[in-house]
């Protein structure tokens, strides 16, 4: 069953904080500031090397200023957040992983497009070249040569804009989708598919390593202790099995240099010999 959304909010007739302007192509970052896979800055890094004319960020973080935006929408409720959309183009959405893909669903339902990376979740609704662009993760050239695309074809930018409405005007509201997941519900009881003792076992593996988590209190650094030690172990082990070979071989040279003083020893006192003795020793030494 597909997430429904909000359509009483996201839709293409309302208030906007700006009216968008033909010839001028205004880009939204959405996201939260300091989490790695939303990639929120460097999306702004991204973008600013483009020939978009504005940069909007709308975030949940709370911060007065960014470098690098034409304006900053922070912490905004549901309703304003509707605002913001449909006062932009193309929403800029570069996340490195995402599971319910809603932003550019909410920007299509506000009458914009995007530019999404092909994350998990993208392939629900996105379109490549009829609703949105979708770029291979990672691919920041190829972001910015879209972008300055649509700069540059305005009709282009139209025709995917009328491919994200048409999208959106299929998507379900969330009380159909309410409908359609408690009928899924009790499809499911009456087939039995599975029983609670059945349930439980097998989430009993989840739930066992819940219980590792909490009580190792995991934490970042940890996880990246073990990733460096799976991945340094082969030359960690090569470089003990050296110090072992080189500290038997000092041993047995010293065991060596023993022998052959005490074979001096047996053989008496020469001269000659407490000479060769006294060189022995001093090898030994240095």
């Amino acid at each position: 069953v597909l997430n429904g959304i909000r359509k009483d909010f996201y839709k293409s007739d309302g208030p906007v904080l700006s009216q968008r302007e033909n010839g001028k192509l205004r880009v939204l970052i959405e996201g939260p500031l300091g989490v790695f896979f939303k990639n929120v800055e460097n999306t702004i890094k991204i973008c600013k090397k483009s020939k978009a004319d504005e940069i909007w960020l709308l975030t949940s973080t709370e911060t007065k200023n960014y470098p690098g935006v034409d304006r900053l929408i922070s912490r905004a409720p549901i309703y304003k957040t509707a605002e913001v959309y449909r006062s932009c183009d193309v929403l800029v959405k570069l996340s490195y992983v995402e599971g319910m893909f809603g932003p550019p669903l909410e920007m299509f339902h506000c009458g914009g497009t995007a530019i999404v990376y092909d994350v998990t979740g993208h392939d629900e609704y996105i379109r490549h070249g009829y609703n949105s662009l979708v770029v291979k993760t990672g691919d920041e050239k190829k972001v910015i040569e879209l972008i300055d695309y649509l700069k540059a074809n305005p009709r282009e930018l139209e025709r995917l804009k009328l491919g994200a409405k048409e999208t959106a005007e299929k998507w379900n509201d969330w009380d159909f989708a309410a409908i359609k997941f408690e009928e899924a519900v009790e499809c499911s009881i009456q087939k039995k598919q599975i029983n609670q003792n059945q349930l439980i076992a097998i989430t009993k593996h989840f739930r066992n390593w819940k219980e590792v988590i909490l009580e190792r209190e995991i934490t970042l650094k940890y996880v990246i202790k073990v990733i460096v030690y799976f991945i340094f172990k082969d030359r960690f082990a090569c470089f003990l099995m050296s110090l072992k070979k080189k500290n038997r071989q000092v041993q047995s040279e010293q065991r060596s240099e023993k022998a052959t003083i005490g074979n001096l020893l047996t053989k008496g006192g020469s001269d000659s010999e407490a000479g060769n003795l006294d060189q022995v020793i001093d090898n030994t030494k240095a």
